[in-house]
């Protein structure tokens, strides 16, 4: 299973310029297996409110990976994994909800350079203490395209958050917990000027 991560869209919809690498990325696996599965991820982020349809629908990351791929070419499985709004979610219901059901065992995340420590260490820590070690998870990092020095600082700064969140998690059930009750991305925060301001976005 190969997995693009998303990284936002556009105000007409279409994918940001640092998004555009990794599913040229998905494009340039000329070894993968017939049987393989792309999941594009990410419903919206909160980081920011979402971009909106004309007719006032959010527009999801998911689907315009999707597109992308299927207007350049790509004519495999492509599955959107539309649960989640941030880094931490992706890996957690891609892993829960297609991995598993799939039984697929050999999991791709690809992302920018930028996200690749964030995104290798998290999918660590999830496959460890939720799946225990059910998966072989890998993270495959694509060069960056405008990336700023502030964005580079916010990643250091959600990793932290990350750690001091679901840190001491051992198992499925205590992160599950933690990520409904606690995360202000999936809680009854969801949505909220506290959730938008980024104060709990990982």
């Amino acid at each position: 299973m190969v997995v693009v991560m998303g990284g936002g869209v556009l105000a007409d919809g279409t994918l940001p310029p640092n998004v555009v690498p990794r599913c040229e990325a998905v494009l340039a696996m000329t070894a993968l297996p017939a049987h393989a599965v792309v999941v594009a991820s990410s419903s919206f982020s909160l980081n920011t409110p979402p971009k909106l349809t004309r007719t006032g629908l959010p527009v999801s990351e998911a689907s315009a990976i999707a597109r992308w791929l299927k207007a350049h070419g790509f004519t495999g499985t492509i599955i959107c994994e539309q649960q989640s709004h941030d880094t931490v979610g992706s890996i957690f219901f891609v892993l829960a909800l297609h991995a598993t059901f799939l039984g697929i065992s050999r999991v791709v995340f690809v992302t920018s350079a930028f996200h690749a420590e964030r995104t290798a260490q998290i999918s660590e820590f999830v496959n460890e203490r939720v799946f225990s070690n059910r998966f072989e998870v890998r993270t495959l990092s694509v060069p960056d395209v405008g990336v700023t020095q502030d964005r580079v600082l916010h990643e250091v700064q959600s990793l932290d958050k990350f750690r001091s969140m679901f840190g001491d998690v051992t198992d499925a059930a205590s992160f599950v917990h933690r990520l409904f009750l606690e995360h202000g991305n999936y809680n009854d925060r969801f949505g909220s000027d506290t959730t938008v301001s980024g104060n709990l976005l990982y």
